[in-house]
């Protein structure tokens, strides 16, 4: 995804912060998974533990 101007930017900002799990969703479906993931964000504050897309497989150099 390319931003060409400040108005698409502002319009991106506006989708992540209604909804970030959507919006990282919607980004992630433009590359090519070998196996799509099962949650996009799960996170453990207390463990700080993060994992992005879990269960997704890809090869992002197939995706460059």
């Amino acid at each position: 995804m390319r931003i060409k101007n400040l108005a698409e930017y502002q319009i991106e900002k506006e989708k992540f912060e209604k909804n970030p799990e959507n919006f990282w969703e919607e980004k992630a479906s433009n590359f090519n998974w070998n196996q799509k993931w099962n949650d996009v964000v799960n996170w453990d504050f207390n463990n700080a533990e993060i994992n992005w897309f879990s269960g997704g497989k890809l090869n992002i150099t197939e995706n460059c």
